[in-house]
């Protein structure tokens, strides 16, 4: 088995990735200076802990840090997770290092330290490459970012859907170039391609496509609609969210904190900041909520529930929720919101994005109780290099949604060998808190070297 895997911070970010590795045979050794979240999280996963200040190279010396595979620093201090990896990278450099940071200022500088090891993961921009094209696009299930400039995205098969009735071969030989029909999910489950199936109501399909092509399943009224945006509490992800929107889209900011208020007024002048209560349907009703994208993305998880149900009950057009602490966030995808956005979920899987990039994954995206999906690039000696899909003999719940090549998606054939510089796009289901097929093939160490 590989050497340990340390994790600095105790809390839902680094829960929820010990919940996954945990599962497939990762030795971890959790360590956090509060005793009280150590026993917690110990108490549901066989891992070691060590109650002592995350940084210091002490606490590092007692978890062997010299034989260890990964130290992952995900602790709410940009500044200690810094230290920890900077220290160390020096002691140990081929030691795989990731942190998490909440704010971008240190971001350009890592990525451009001479010989480092360190993988730096900002939080904001994680958690908004998660959403970015459903400000777009609100109608499509999720919509995730592929290499090659193209999508993976998700769209529910409703009345007006121009395909309704029609087979998957009708649909497939009708698609403009550059979109591939890459699976059906009907009655909660992921059904094997067969030509003959008929595409009813209730329907999900997967599809792989340019961002420039997401606008061809969207009804015309909803094409390059540039919504207003309603932001509910100030916290960085709204600074990030004003930083990107406000140049294409008009924003409202509510925050019951005039001091916070300020703070962003002064650094967004072209932005409305309303000091007043988030949660009051009057304010919602008087910023014309129905007609707006609402996001509640305020620190405080409960805040964010309450404001997104009072959206709704506004009738807001769509309405998404930053769920920040607790690891279950799923629990409220059948609840009257439209989106929720599960930040553990979210940068965990950049974290074992960012684990498995030397065996060449590219991406590692889960839809928590929908789907789970992985880019694999074709290297030389890659064990499916010069296989057709037949020979690979993928797992059982495991599907190849397409094979990209020349930045193009390929229609997958069981006779279409693979090449070096292809990646082949693979998916399959995702339940929470059990064993999942592409987890299973992909995680335990050792696999696919």
């Amino acid at each position: 088995m590989d050497g340990a895997t340390i994790i600095l911070g105790a809390n839902p970010i680094s829960e929820k990735l010990i919940a996954t590795l945990n599962r497939y045979g990762y030795d971890i050794i959790l360590i956090d200076e509060n005793a009280h979240h150590l026993k917690k999280i110990s108490l549901e996963y066989d891992i070691n802990t060590i109650c002592a200040h995350p940084s210091f190279p002490a606490s590092l010396q007692e978890a062997n840090i010299e034989q260890a595979n990964h130290l992952i620093a995900t602790t709410s201090i940009d500044e200690q997770n810094l230290t920890a990896c900077l220290l160390h990278h020096s002691l140990y450099p081929k030691l795989n290092y990731i942190t998490t940071l909440n704010h971008s200022h240190y971001q350009h500088a890592m990525t451009h330290l001479p010989g480092a090891s360190i993988s730096p993961l900002s939080n904001n921009q994680s958690i908004f490459e998660d959403i970015k094209y459903l400000i777009h696009y609100p109608l499509y299930s999720h919509i995730h970012s592929l290499s090659s400039r193209l999508v993976a995205a998700t769209i529910q098969v409703e009345d007006e859907f121009s395909y309704m009735g029609k087979t998957l071969d009708e649909m497939k030989t009708d698609l403009p170039k550059g979109i591939i029909l890459s699976g059906l999910r009907r009655n909660d489950q992921w059904c094997k391609y067969r030509g003959n199936i008929k595409i009813s109501l209730n329907d999900e399909l997967l599809v792989i496509l340019p961002p420039d092509h997401l606008d061809y399943f969207h009804p015309q009224e909803f094409i390059h609609q540039k919504k207003p945006i309603i932001l509910l509490g100030i916290s960085s992800l709204t600074f990030h969210l004003c930083k990107m929107l406000s140049e294409n889209h008009p924003i409202t900011v509510i925050d019951a904190s005039a001091s916070s208020c300020q703070d962003l007024s002064r650094q967004y002048g072209n932005i409305t900041v309303l000091n007043e209560d988030p949660q009051s349907p009057k304010t919602l009703i008087n910023c014309n909520a129905k007609n707006a994208l609402v996001f509640a993305c305020s620190n405080d998880d409960e805040d964010n529930l309450i404001c997104s149900f009072q959206a709704h009950e506004c009738q807001a057009s769509h309405v998404y929720t930053l769920i920040s602490n607790v690891r279950h966030g799923h629990i409220f995808d059948q609840s009257p919101i439209h989106y929720t956005i599960n930040a553990p979920q979210v940068i965990s899987d950049e974290i074992i994005r960012n684990l498995l990039q030397k065996n060449g994954i590219g991406h590692f995206y889960t839809k928590n109780n929908y789907l789970q999906m992985a880019e694999i690039f074709i290297a030389k000696n890659h064990p499916f290099q010069g296989k057709t899909l037949k020979e690979i003999q993928l797992p059982d719940g495991i599907y190849a949604g397409c094979i990209i090549r020349d930045q193009s998606p390929l229609f997958t054939s069981h006779n279409t060998p693979t090449l070096i510089g292809d990646s082949v796009i693979l998916y399959g289901p995702h339940n929470r808190d059990q064993e999942n097929p592409l987890e299973r093939m992909l995680l335990p160490p050792g696999a696919n070297r």
